[in-house]
């Protein structure tokens, strides 16, 4: 190889670096951001629902599959006590894709709280289903 050639795939190489260290530095932010903002939106939906005294509090970082369709954050109570987890799970109902909210209390039982649209897109197989599959994630998550 001449030095041309090698100063141009140094070039080359040094560019992707540059590139591959900017889009890490944009996503880490807006991860915080987008998980922030979530969890500020899951917050008013429990206090519109009845479930006051509760908020969706620390983000949890998820270790399988689902983790692209389905944020978990820890529960809060007015106590500031560990309550349980939220699930904010991105399901494909009728009429497209709809975020519903789940909520799992400490005894492992899982309730669906509604989706963010007035009306229901949802089944109830497809409801049913995700419940039974948040018991397993929950009982997985205590581990």
């Amino acid at each position: 190889m001449e030095k041309k050639e090698i100063y141009k795939a140094g070039m080359c190489i040094m560019a992707c670096l540059f590139t591959a260290f900017l889009l890490i530095l944009i996503y880490v932010p807006t991860e915080k951001y987008k998980a922030k903002k979530i969890a500020e939106e899951i917050n008013l939906f429990l206090d519109k629902n009845g479930k006051k005294g509760y908020k969706a509090a620390d983000a949890v970082i998820l270790k399988s599959p689902v983790q692209s369709g389905v944020i978990v954050f820890t529960l809060k109570d007015k106590f500031e006590k560990d309550a349980g987890f939220v699930f904010f799970v991105r399901i494909t109902g009728v009429c497209g894709p709809v975020p519903a909210v789940f909520i799992c209390d400490m005894q492992n039982n899982t309730d669906f709280l509604g989706t963010f649209f007035d009306g229901s897109c949802l089944t109830d197989m497809q409801i049913a289903y995700w419940l039974s599959r948040l018991d397993i994630l929950s009982e997985e998550l205590r581990k």
